[in-house]
Parts: C-alpha cells; structure tokens; sequence
C-alpha cells in the first residue's frame, strides 16, 4: 500500500463563499484552489451551508484523490471589517470554520493566520491589495478562477487568498522548511 501524499487545506471564510486551496506538505507545491457559494446566509443556515461546503471539499479528497491526505489546515483568522455588521459576520464565519475544522478533523493541526501575517509568509507587503494576491498565487502556480467583475467579483480572490493561506502553512510551520532555517541559521 502507498503512502498517501500529504497536503495543506488553506480556508478563506467569508459571509458569502468558502476560499479553499490545498498544497503539498512536503514541498509547498500547489494543487487545486477554487470557491464554494455559501447560500442561505440569513435565517441562520450559514452552518449548514460551511459543513456542506467543508463536507465537499473532504469527500472530494476521500474519494477522487485517495493517493492525498490532509496533514495540516490553515485558517483566514478573523479581522476588523470595513464596517460593524461585516466584522460580525467575519467573526461568524470565522468561529464556524474553527467549529468545523475542530470537529471534523480533530487530530490534525489548524494554524491560523491574519491577512498582513499570511501575505508575509508567502512573500508579499502585509497590506498586499487582493489583485497583488491574486496575481502572486498565479506566479506559485495556482490556477484560481479567473476575475469577472459582474458575476463574482472576489470568487477568484478568494480562492486565490486560500492557496496562499495554504501555502502560508507550509512556510511557517512545514519540517522540511524548518530544516532549512536552522541550516541558514547555522
């Protein structure tokens, strides 16, 4: 039997969709990055609506890609939004993805980032527009869907925002990548 391949889940949560994006553990290398709507947001279905959406992405890697498993899960934390309904929102969704990660993967690690400290880890200024984001997760080899401004206008954003939360993860907290420090430090 092989040994299954081990990946990072990187999660941007937002009111309204699911940032996900996964890369390798040991190398860093990106995989797949995309966006799942969350509907229903009023009438409190929006738990409902993130378990379905993580529920998705989980039996997506159980059963069409057996040879991967997740190893670690990287988080979006939550932050002031631009006003006070959306901060009361990120803080919803942010403690329903705690929830979840917690409940759904109880033995794997989930490592948590601020915007400015995860735009850092992956190389860019901590106040980083989502178009330089964006554009760098294109440059490390993420695919995410392209911009449309009518339609979703931060669907590839934020899927974009999720490979490099992912790959965040594996720069701060990867063996192979702590190995390399101490020898640069040495």
């Amino acid at each position: 039997m092989k040994t299954a391949i081990p990946l990072v889940l990187g999660l941007d949560p937002s009111p309204l969709r699911l940032g996900y994006a996964l890369c390798t553990w040991g190398s860093g290398e990106p995989k797949w990055c995309g966006t799942l709507d969350i509907n229903q947001v009023d009438a409190g279905w929006r738990p409902h609506q993130y378990a379905r959406a993580m529920g998705r992405i989980n039996y997506s890697l159980v059963f069409n890609h057996p040879e991967y498993a997740l190893h670690a899960i990287s988080v979006e934390e939550m932050f002031m939004g631009p006003s006070p309904k959306m901060s009361l929102e990120l803080a919803d969704v942010a403690g329903i993805t705690s929830g979840l990660c917690a409940s759904m993967y109880p033995d794997l690690p989930v490592y948590r980032f601020t915007p400015s400290e995860w735009r850092k880890a992956c190389g860019l200024k901590g106040n980083a527009t989502k178009e330089e984001c964006y554009e760098h997760a294109k440059l490390v080899g993420y695919d995410p869907p392209p911009i449309t401004k009518k339609k979703d206008p931060l669907g590839g954003k934020d899927a974009a925002d999720a490979g490099l939360i992912a790959l965040a993860a594996y720069r701060r907290h990867s063996p192979a990548t702590l190995v390399r420090e101490q020898e640069v430090a040495a």
